[in-house]
């Protein structure tokens, strides 16, 4: 048992001195953090880089919402919204986010219907019926009281079909009356005065009286019925009540969570010196929904516990080296002499040792001194002076010969000496100078011509020397002259080109196609501001036409927009040319525009409240009896629009 202790004390102590040593040497830069692990007996230290969370497998952790609210498809809660997406941490290849990692969040686009009722309000109106009977007032059978049945046109233009979940009323009955022949007495007949009403009992798993309200999801009926006129005579096969399939409130759904793998326990980390420790970090994998229970923790909560030993940290030798002096004697080569340390703390644990006395560091390179002293030995040489012919008096240099160099302060060398030599006799020479070269003709269109070569003395020759006489130099023809514009472009749209030639054959002139404008500036659209954009025909031109805007060249016509307060342009009518901001500002209400007109270059929009607000619709050129459902009487204010137009 001792044995066992004294080994397992062993091996926490070189755990405790890598780790130490590790934290030590990253303390001076950044707070190290680190994972100890014993692998076949031997402590490894491995530092640990933050990283997000990994892995293939997403899991739907919210369903489809916008602004934070799930969206149903009843009461706004529809349309477009994101559904919120995390990787699952059950599934086969996840990895935990480490330190300040983070888990990445997949917000993907969804669309929810909105639950609308069909809308319309176009009736087809059926027959009066009794009893499967038509009832035309032809005798006692087929008069009286009866049910009338108006169906829902869906081939109307202001038909919409209901979306999502929403109902929709395709016919309704009531009843009707039919006048019998003189005389003639109506059965009694089972009518009834409304459409189905549900009952108040709700959805239930039977029809049986007193049944039990259905459970979550779970299909039922539903009981419906009608008012009718005189109820004693809706009996038997003439009842008024039915029963239609209903399904109960969706079942909760309880939120689901996970700490991970493992309790999702992170590695143990720290650094020297304090105390290690793990975090685990909580995640929501589905959002409570429709009253179900919520997690114990809340999405991203993390938990922190310690975790295995402080790790003492080390401490290395601290001193200084004491310099040693070099030799200082003349004469002694290169040599090394031993610096000695000094040592101000000592090291403990796996800190670092103190240098030993062989360390390089410690060694000194001491460099050669100084030589002992002793003179320069030699002579000077006599050299000849210069006796070819023309040489000028000069002075030649006599160069000292040493045979032995001085040594550290011994006399030096002397400089080189110099030799004064006299001037000799003038050589016989030509004279100097140059020939002018004159360039040849360079112009354009120049004939072939010959030049005079000259040539400047600028040295006069010597006893039998000579100086050379002029000569000439042929010039080739030049190029013909490039061609030059001459005058302006045409009015036939040509250009006229001269130039200089020396060959007669060559051509002197010629003419080419040339830009150029093909008539005055016209006015070709009109802007709102009165200005004109104008246009001009442009003839050879990489352009068809000339374009610019003049301020004020034309005058505008507004369009008119006129209203009538009844249908078919009748009653109450008035003029708009400029945008009206409220309608009853001309005298009228927001509920007295039925019919209108519109004519001319621009944008009329009605709008439903003054100011421009609510609905808007926009109003179609020509005149136009009656205005759409909806829209027929609840004009409150128009917005023009002018256009430019093309004049």
């Amino acid at each position: 048992m001792l044995v066992v202790l004294l080994l397992l004390t062993a091996m926490m102590i070189s755990i405790m001195a890598i780790a130490g040593y590790f934290g030590y040497k990253q303390y001076k830069h950044e707070e190290p953090i680190f994972t100890v692990k014993v692998v076949d007996g031997e402590p490894q230290i491995t530092k640990i880089e933050p990283s997000d969370c990994k892995g293939d497998t997403y899991v739907k952790k919210k369903e489809c919402s916008r602004n934070g609210v799930i969206l149903n498809g009843s009461g706004g809660k529809c349309g477009a919204g994101k559904e919120e997406w995390i990787l699952d941490p059950n599934a086969p290849g996840f990895t935990a986010a480490i330190g300040s990692g983070a888990c990445p969040i997949d917000y993907r686009d969804c669309d929810v219907p909105c639950d609308t009722p069909c809308r319309g309000d176009n009736w087809i109106e059926g027959a009066c019926i009794r009893d499967g009977i038509v009832l035309d007032g032809s005798n006692g059978d087929k008069c009286g009281r009866g049910m009338r049945t108006y169906t829902l046109n869906e081939n109307a233009p202001d038909y919409k079909a209901a979306t999502g979940r929403g109902i929709c009323t395709k016919a309704y009955s009531s009843a009707c009356d039919v006048e019998c022949p003189p005389n003639v007495v109506a059965p009694p007949s089972c009518v009834y005065s409304s459409t189905w009403q549900k009952s108040a009992n709700g959805c239930v798993v039977s029809k049986d009286d007193n049944a039990s309200i259905v459970g979550y999801d779970q299909v039922g009926w539903r009981e419906k019925f009608k008012l009718a006129l005189e109820a004693e005579n809706c009996t038997g096969e003439k009842r008024l009540s039915e029963w239609d399939t209903c399904k109960g409130p969706p079942a909760p759904v309880n939120c689901e969570g996970t700490w991970g793998a493992n309790d999702g326990w992170g590695p143990c980390i720290g650094s020297c010196g304090t105390q290690p420790s793990q975090i685990r970090t909580y995640t929501v994998t589905k959002e409570a929904a429709n009253g179900g229970t919520s997690c114990p923790y809340t999405n991203g909560e993390v938990e922190t516990r310690n975790c295995g030993s402080v790790v003492t940290c080390p401490v290395d030798c601290e001193g200084r080296w004491i310099d040693t002096v070099c030799p200082t004697a003349c004469g002694v080569g290169e040599s090394k002499v031993s610096k000695t340390w000094y040592t101000t703390k000592y090291p403990q644990g796996t800190g670092k040792a103190c240098p030993a006395p062989d360390d390089p560091e410690g060694q000194k390179t001491c460099p050669a001194t100084a030589p002992c002293p002793s003179d320069c030995e030699g002579y000077y040489d006599d050299p000849a002076c210069p006796t070819a012919c023309g040489r000028a008096a000069s002075t030649v240099t006599k160069r000292w010969n040493t045979r032995k160099n001085p040594i550290g302060t011994g006399k030096a060398c002397p400089s080189p000496s110099t030799k004064s030599c006299p001037a000799t006799a003038p050589c016989p020479s030509n004279c100097a100078g140059s020939w002018s070269n004159p360039p040849c003709p360079t112009a354009c269109g120049t004939a072939a011509s010959t030049i005079t070569n000259t040539w400047n003395t600028t040295t006069p020759a010597v006893g039998n020397g000579t100086c050379p006489s002029p000569s000439s130099k042929s010039c080739p023809t030049t190029a013909s002259c490039p061609w030059v514009k001459s005058g302006e472009c045409r009015a036939d749209g040509k250009q006229l080109y001269t130039r200089k030639v020396v060959n007669n054959g060559d051509a002197t002139s010629k003419t080419e196609n040339c830009c150029y404008e093909g008539n005055a500036w016209q006015n070709y659209m009109c802007n709102p501001d009165n200005s004109a954009v104008q246009r001009k025909t442009l003839v050879n031109c990489p352009q068809s036409y000339a374009q610019r805007t003049v301020p004020g060249a034309c005058n505008y016509q507004k369009c008119t927009v006129q209203t009538w307060k009844d249908s078919n342009f009748r009653s109450h009518s008035w003029k708009i040319n400029d945008t009206l901001p409220n309608v009853s500002a001309t005298g009228s209400r927001h509920d007295e525009i039925t019919s209108y007109s519109k004519y001319g270059n621009c944008k009329a929009t009605a709008y439903e409240h003054p100011n421009y607000g609510g609905w808007a619709y926009t109003l179609q050129e020509g005149r136009h009896a009656g205005l759409p459902r909806g829209i027929n009487d609840r004009i409150s204010s128009i917005k023009i629009e002018h256009l430019p137009y093309r004049v």
